[in-house]
């Protein structure tokens, strides 16, 4: 998000082409290697992982639509990230950059709302949360007003708080 708006400020713009050119040469060598490699462990039979290399290389491991195995079955988080960019960028050109830290933050807010409503379960991994997540992230990278605001917080009281609470 930051570099789209960084473009987006030095040209007026930005090319969703270049964006998802860039994605795909900073995930897919590592993601080819990586299945590759679990493949390769699988036939030699060093492994017993019935995941479905189809599911993985198409950056599904977190729905129902084919089963990932143990092994692919950590590619879970990419294929969230690899979702939310798939549409992200989509939503910047139509609703435009000015808006992004409000999108943010509705976003945010519509999947924490529905992953406490449960819509977005999809097996043990709720995708309605991670997606929520990826939205802070967003959030915090496109607006200095609250990267203020959690840097004010963010001090000693608050973070013993927060650590008190999740334990």
């Amino acid at each position: 998000t930051k570099l789209l708006l960084q473009e987006h400020g030095r040209t007026g713009g930005f090319s969703l082409s270049a964006f998802y050119v860039r994605r795909a040469f900073r995930i897919l060598p590592a993601l080819w290697l990586f299945v590759v490699a679990v493949f390769a462990a699988r036939s030699a039979g060093l492994i017993a992982d019935p995941g479905s290399f189809g599911t993985a290389l198409f950056f599904l491991c977190n729905t129902k639509l084919g089963s990932c195995g143990w092994f692919q079955g950590h590619l879970w988080s990419l294929s969230i990230e690899e979702q939310f960019y798939l549409v992200w960028p989509l939503v910047l050109a139509i609703a435009g950059c000015r808006a992004v830290p409000q999108l943010a933050f509705v976003i945010m807010t519509a999947f924490l709302l529905t992953a406490q409503l449960s819509l977005l379960m999809v097996g043990w991994l709720d995708n309605g949360l991670s997606f929520a997540c990826i939205a802070a992230g967003v959030l915090y990278a496109s607006s200095p007003a609250t990267q203020a605001r959690i840097h004010r917080l963010a001090g000693l009281p608050s973070i013993s708080l927060a650590v008190l609470l999740v334990f």
